[in-house]
């Protein structure tokens, strides 16, 4: 298994690990969770070059459902952050991976 998907592979996992953790923690209804676990896959599967967007807008997606289908301000601006920092990221590896 070659690094680069050592590392996806490996992120993924601590990620669903803490969405799990939440998921006991906060009481999630199992379909946001189940949502947000389709997201991080999703994230993970697709090329690395829209890994990172792919998740961002799943997640701001999912911050949106969160905030007008199930009322949760709370919630919905984690998931947000999350959203927010993942296509951050996404920009700055496109923008490093661009030559100049």
């Amino acid at each position: 298994m070659s690094p680069e998907i050592r590392t996806r592979v490996t992120t993924a996992v601590l990620e669903l690990g803490l969405l799990a953790v939440c998921w006991h923690f906060l009481g999630l209804d199992e379909v946001l969770v189940g949502a947000i676990a389709l997201v991080i896959i999703a994230g993970a599967v697709v090329p690395p070059r829209v890994g990172r967007w792919v998740g961002g807008v799943g997640m701001l997606g999912l911050a949106a459902l969160a905030f007008f289908y199930y009322g949760s301000p709370l919630i919905a601006g984690l998931l947000a952050v999350f959203g927010v920092v993942s296509l951050a990221t996404g920009a700055m590896e496109a923008r490093a991976a661009r030559p100049l």
